[in-house]
């Protein structure tokens, strides 16, 4: 079945601070994916993390194992030859900087004389800084431009950002059509480098 469907999902985590960051993950699935198996990287292109603040090559290497995790979890083999589909990915960071003012409630401040007593406030500036990411995932059929299939991640990060890429990963792919295979055993040769542990891929609600 051909179409379209487009679906977003809002999520609220605490990313280990005390208030809560939300989440946004977009899926825009345009062709059924039904009997799809193997899949491969499209030809790497320079510039597919954007992170001027990160280590850029070490998060383009931590998505690459991430997502080919995620997908033999869903049941399709990564290949050399020609795939049922190619993946390709673009991740962008940026650290933005908020500055609030806050005012408490007022307080009293008694005299020494006999003149009435005296209320002050004091507002106080507080700075904080954080890094927005914007992951997409975005699947073609090999011979074709076109994107069959194309998951968007966009949240507020804070502390070290790779830890997060694999919250981000699972959020976008758990959407991903499962394949045939994935209910029975993992496809041969599922074993291969940067799949040693799994990543709990699961469809998300």
């Amino acid at each position: 079945m051909q179409g379209a469907v487009h679906f977003g999902a809002v999520l609220l985590a605490s990313f280990g601070v005390a208030c809560a960051s939300t989440r946004d993950v977009h899926i825009d699935q345009r062709k059924d994916l039904a009997g799809y198996r193997t899949w491969n990287f499209l030809a790497h292109e320079s510039g597919s993390v954007y992170a001027p603040d990160a280590d850029a090559r070490a998060l383009d290497a931590t998505l690459t194992r991430l997502i080919e995790r995620c997908l033999l979890e869903r049941g399709f083999e990564r290949v050399k030859g020609r795939p049922d589909f190619y993946v390709r990915y673009v991740l962008e960071v940026r650290r933005q900087i908020v500055s609030t003012e806050e005012t408490p409630a007022v307080e009293s401040l008694s005299s020494l004389h006999e003149s009435p007593s005296y209320e002050f406030q004091a507002t106080a500036s507080r700075v904080e800084s954080y890094e927005t990411g914007h992951l997409t995932i975005l699947v073609s059929e090999p011979g074709e431009q076109t994107v069959i299939w194309r998951g968007g991640f966009e949240g507020r990060l804070r502390g070290e950002l790779q830890p997060q890429l694999k919250d981000a990963v699972v959020s976008v792919l758990g959407h991903f059509p499962a394949s045939d295979a994935a209910s029975g055993a993992r496809p041969a040769g599922g074993a291969r480098e940067g799949a040693e542990a799994t990543v709990q891929c699961a469809p998300q609600s």
